[in-house]
């Protein structure tokens, strides 16, 4: 993703089951509002349409 978007990629750890993609301050993908995990590709698709 990094060479995709050319991007900066960070980690945070969390606990809790906290999984959030945030790009640019806008939210991408959060688990806690769709209530499941990313399908594959997802990610890149949305990433994608933020352009």
């Amino acid at each position: 993703m990094r060479k995709k978007f050319n991007a900066e990629i960070e980690y945070v750890p969390g606990d809790g089951g906290v999984y959030e993609i945030v790009a640019d301050g806008r939210e991408v993908f959060v688990k806690a509002k769709e209530k499941r995990f990313p399908d594959e590709g997802e990610i890149v698709t949305r990433l994608e349409g933020l352009s």
